[in-house]
């Protein structure tokens, strides 16, 4: 995330920050989505792509939104949105990892319950032999690639507000305030 915030910073200056909050979402949902197609037997290279793509989504964003936040007030009041923003940041992200809790939570019990309940109502040949952390694991695997659509959702909605509500003041305004 560091080196991309360092390059979003030296080129924020000439392109505007609108480009860094639409590319932003848009790499963090292609994160999100490849992390969904993780399984149970993806290896480390599997796994080190969504990062990657992650990582230069965040560092796209950080810089940008920052910016947006202190530039688009008097400078006497820059600290009291700068801590507005830090505020905001870690309610969004305590919010949000509640809710990815409770889908990963719900979605292990609905699956576990799901998958127990057919082997014993129908003695479904198939599932005979699967033992207790073949469910855990399958109902874990299901739990996080559906924290992940969730999330991906979320890089939607993020990249539709910062193209059709956002409005943005000229880039060389908001650098010089």
């Amino acid at each position: 995330i560091g080196s991309v915030g360092l390059a979003v910073s030296k080129n924020v200056g000439k392109v505007g920050i609108k480009p860094f909050l639409r590319m932003g979402p848009v790499f963090l949902t292609a994160g999100f989505l490849l992390a969904s197609l993780l399984n149970s037997s993806s290896g480390y290279l599997d796994i080190f792509y969504p990062l990657v793509l992650l990582g230069i989504g965040m560092g796209f964003l950080f810089v940008p939104l920052t910016l947006n936040a202190v530039s688009s007030v008097e400078a006497k009041e820059s600290g009291l949105a700068s801590g507005l923003l830090n505020t905001s940041q870690q309610l969004g992200g305590s919010i949000g990892l509640a809710v990815m809790v409770t889908v990963a939570a719900t979605t292990i019990k609905s699956q576990t319950k799901s998958i127990l309940s057919a082997a014993t109502a129908h003695k479904n040949a198939s599932l005979i032999g699967i033992t207790k952390t073949d469910i855990m694991q399958n109902a874990q695997v299901h739990a996080f690639q559906n924290v992940m659509h969730l999330a991906m959702l979320a890089a939607i909605l993020a990249f539709l507000v910062s193209f059709f509500l956002v409005k943005l003041k000229d880039p060389k305004s908001q650098i010089t305030k």
